[in-house]
């Protein structure tokens, strides 16, 4: 059962927009489009210093909402600004950690992010726990999301906001313009700037430097799969998948998942396995016409698990080298005691890899 408070209150109601994706092409794409698109809406919820309240996610953009006065303009920008600064912070360092060459994950620095912020009446209908706000200006505000600004990361800001408190100079980057557009609900007046100006402001991220070993005489196995490399990739970096090939796994739990859904250089991840857990961290990544490799090292020993895909005539060669930097007399006992149990648990995961993979490319392809 659900209620409805008739009584108009007053509310500023902020809508930042995600734009820029390139149109997928593949369930891959997709996938990958949500997961990008879920860390950044996290992203802008965690870049809240305005007591905003959710009221609901609508696809690529959020839907704010705080009861009360109108703002003023300047927190309205800084509010901006802040949001602003972390989704592109968030990308950059996406952009130089990424495992995956797809369509959306070679993308993302081409992604735009827009804010309109609106001032006026609504009601609440509550359903259970939620609550949805409605109302012409609830409406009016979603109908400025489409409107003649010419830029495409800019901050729109309705004339019932107090624009003449505006500040100019001062360290202020924004500079603003009026516009208008009309709509079913009549003329809706506006100013608006663009945030081209805070992009150049943001530094270029740092990541840590991972640690990968090598050494001279890997341990080395190599499977070739009757399936596109693009499948046997995404199986390999999509961490949620290794419980489906990898022998004696259980399960796998990312370190700041929430942040992090999608496996990239830098992320720790523990694994659960039969007798034991252990934990990794992804370290290395390098993309070739033809080929993609990438690193994962053993953060309990010193050892790199080295992952090679190469394309085979609509087929990949997968191979697997593990480097390890053990010492005397720890590399003898390895030879001695651990070796062989390594190489057939590989062998293994390496052949149930195959059969996994083989088995989505036919469900895919049907």
């Amino acid at each position: 059962m659900g209620s409805t408070d008739t009584k108009s209150q007053n509310a500023l109601l902020f809508i930042p927009d995600i734009s820029g994706f390139t149109q997928f092409i593949g369930d891959r794409d997709f996938q990958h489009r949500q997961y990008i698109v879920a860390e950044l809406l996290e992203v802008l919820i965690e870049a809240n210093q305005l007591n905003l309240k959710v009221n609901e996610i609508e696809g690529d953009a959020i839907f704010f909402y705080r009861v009360g006065e109108a703002p003023e303009i300047n927190d309205v920008v800084a509010q901006s600004e802040k949001m602003y600064s972390a989704f592109h912070t968030h990308l950059k360092k996406y952009g130089i950690s990424r495992l995956c060459n797809c369509a959306t994950c070679g993308s993302v620095s081409r992604l735009t992010l827009k804010f309109i912020v609106h001032y006026g009446g609504v009601t609440f209908h509550k359903v259970k726990e939620f609550e949805k706000l409605f109302g012409t200006d609830v409406i009016l505000a979603h109908r400025l999301l489409k409107n003649d600004v010419p830029e495409k990361e800019y901050l729109l800001v309705t004339d019932r906001i107090q624009q003449n408190s505006i500040t100019r100079g001062n360290g202020n980057p924004l500079s603003w313009l009026a516009g208008s557009s009309n709509y079913d609900l009549g003329e809706v007046k506006y100013s608006y700037s663009s945030l081209a100006s805070l992009y150049d402001a943001i530094p270029e991220p740092e990541i840590p430097e991972p640690i990968i070993y090598h050494s001279q005489n890997p341990v080395k196995l190599s499977v070739e799969i009757k399936a596109p490399i693009d499948i046997v990739h995404d199986s390999l970096i999509d961490l949620n998948q290794r419980k489906n090939y990898m022998v004696g796994m259980k399960g796998i739990s990312v370190k700041e998942q929430k942040l992090n859904r999608l496996n990239r250089i830098c992320t720790t991840f523990n694994c659960a396995m039969e007798h034991d857990n252990c934990t990794f961290e992804t370290s290395g990544v390098e993309f070739r016409e033809n080929r993609v490799t990438f690193s994962e090292t053993f953060k309990e020993h010193p050892m790199t698990f080295e992952y090679i895909m190469e394309r085979n005539n609509g087929n990949t060669i997968v191979s697997v080298q593990v480097h390890l930097a053990l010492k005397f007399p720890m590399s003898l006992v390895f030879s001695l005691m651990m070796k062989r149990k390594l190489i057939s648990e590989l062998n293994q995961s390496l052949h149930n890899l195959k059969e996994y993979c083989e088995k989505t490319n036919k469900v895919l392809t049907i």
